[in-house]
């Protein structure tokens, strides 16, 4: 399980690391949102955890 740095804010890099995924988080939701119009609630969360668990990927495998 990977660590989660938003829970950490007390060093600048922590706050930062924290402060970019969660406007990664919501710029993710808003494409949702704006490209998935009519879907349910449910689609639309399995919807946008897809996105975030590929855009998570993405991010591991530039860091590795």
């Amino acid at each position: 399980m990977g660590r989660q740095y938003e829970r950490c804010t007390d060093c600048d890099n922590c706050a930062n690391i924290a402060k970019s995924r969660r406007a990664w988080r919501v710029r993710i939701a808003a494409g949702v949102d704006q490209e998935l119009l009519g879907l349910t609630d449910g689609e639309s969360r399995r919807v946008l955890e897809e996105r975030r668990r590929e855009h998570a990927t993405a991010e591991a495998e530039h860091l590795a």
